[in-house]
């Protein structure tokens, strides 16, 4: 039987600092996305940074800091600037 899974990982460079395979039915893609944020916020980002991330964009303190991209055509996403990013695709496993 194939089960599909997400497949994260966090990467500071080019080395690999986090990694993780949650059943897909765990999270949504919405959940996902929100995931990823959280997960660039803890380990790249400082507090106020975090605070303009989520900032209105038109006000003077904002920012694309935990902007998520989606790649097509199947579900990935990342997120991260510089050095440190957060990656999520759906991988299958027998």
């Amino acid at each position: 039987m194939v089960r599909r899974f997400w497949q994260i990982r966090g990467y500071c460079s080019s080395e690999k600092i986090f990694e993780i395979q949650v059943p897909l039915s765990y999270l949504s893609e919405r959940q996902m996305e929100a995931l990823l944020k959280a997960l660039t916020a803890k380990a790249a980002l400082t507090f106020h940074e975090i605070v303009g991330a989520y900032a209105r964009q038109s006000s003077e303190i904002s920012n694309d800091l935990l902007q998520v991209q989606k790649l097509k055509p199947y579900p990935e996403y990342t997120c991260g600037l510089g050095t440190t990013r957060f990656h999520a695709k759906v991988i299958e496993n027998e």
